[in-house]
């Protein structure tokens, strides 16, 4: 009983890579079900390629986007509070900018509510402007605890992430 059972599993595994069919005349032809198994490799590559490549929009997007928005955000917020005239037009121009940059690099421009996350960058942004205008200090943007708030602003968006996907199931 045993031997049979021993023969049964060094048989199935031959059976699944060598085509029984053709065994008679002394050829050796692989079978068609080990094609399967080149599928998932290509499967697995794909996947590493997007989770590095998820790597590098983080870093290289979302980063440096985040940061310049919220800087930006601040700035700007704290010019309308203080009442302090125009903003320039290059003030606009770099608030888009790092906008674009922050949703390229955590979410998809073809999904409205992922414009949620950029704005809460410029939330918190104008959180801290809102905290100097309060205070009295100008330096309070990013000198005291102002850089306390970025922190809140590098999370915040993954945390509407996460909260929008779930909304959506």
């Amino acid at each position: 009983m045993k031997k049979e059972e021993s023969k049964d599993r060094i048989k199935n595994p031959i059976k699944a890579l060598f085509d029984d069919k053709n065994q008679e005349s002394g050829k050796v032809v692989f079978s068609e079900k080990v094609s399967i198994n080149k599928s998932n490799i290509e499967e697995s590559k794909s996947s590493s390629y997007s989770k590095i490549f998820t790597i590098f929009r983080q870093v290289f997007l979302y980063f440096p986007g985040v940061f310049v928005l919220w800087v930006m955000s601040a700035e700007f917020a704290y010019r309308f509070l203080m009442d302090a005239g125009e903003n320039p037009t290059i003030t606009y121009v770099i608030l888009i900018a790092a906008f674009f940059f922050t949703l390229f690099g955590i979410g998809d421009v073809r999904k409205p509510k992922d414009y949620l996350m950029p704005i809460s960058v410029m939330a918190v942004g104008s959180l801290v402007a809102f905290l100097a205008w309060v205070t009295g200090s100008p330096y309070l943007k990013l000198n005291n605890f102002g850089i306390l708030f970025f922190p809140l602003a590098l999370v915040l968006p993954f945390t509407v992430k996460f909260w929008l996907d779930g909304v959506e199931e």
